[in-house]
């Protein structure tokens, strides 16, 4: 092989590197991208803060979760309350078990 022919292979070489390795940071970026907005969207649980069984804005937005077909679990967050329609409450953020 000539020296010309020697440095082009080296050349294609380093670019199937190259692009092999910004294709592999792009994959782990869709995929960071995904799990985010997975979570974003489809969130295992959600804390109502403010629940209250009174009617009005936090009792609308808890009621419209559940009517909504939420399937994941949901919190109460107020310290008058121990349950607000059908789901658990606790007096802060913090108290939530596993945060």
């Amino acid at each position: 092989m000539s020296g010309s022919q020697t440095y082009a292979t080296e050349q294609s070489d380093q670019r199937a590197d190259q692009s092999s390795s910004v294709s592999n940071g792009r994959d782990s970026e869709s995929v960071a991208f995904t799990t985010a907005m997975r979570a974003l969207f489809h969130p295992k649980r959600i804390a109502v803060v403010g629940a209250t069984p009174r009617p009005g804005f936090a009792n609308n937005i808890h009621g419209g979760i559940i009517r909504g077909g939420y399937e994941g679990e949901i919190i109460g967050v107020t310290p008058r309350h121990q349950e607000v329609l059908g789901a658990v409450c606790y007096p802060t953020i913090d108290a939530i078990p596993g945060g």
